[in-house]
């Protein structure tokens, strides 16, 4: 956890830069999941935010058909 946006932000951008950590950005709360993506980010990055969007979708769609069922 991080104090504030800019602070997680910096964070983030060290891991990526001087560790060579791979991110993947999703904005969960909505009713669907939001990819959130950076200009900087490659193709790598992109393929992983979509790939854990789709991810997450599924994992809701299963939590409101064990939810309806029930």
């Amino acid at each position: 956890m991080v104090p504030n946006i800019e602070v997680g932000n910096v964070f983030a951008k060290a891991l990526q830069y001087m560790a060579g950590f791979s991110m993947a950005g999703v904005l969960l709360g909505a009713r669907i999941p939001v990819v959130l993506v950076s200009r900087a980010d490659g193709e790598a990055e992109k393929t992983v935010s979509i790939a854990l969007a789709c991810s997450v979708a599924a994992m809701s769609q299963q939590k409101t058909a064990a939810e309806a069922s029930a």
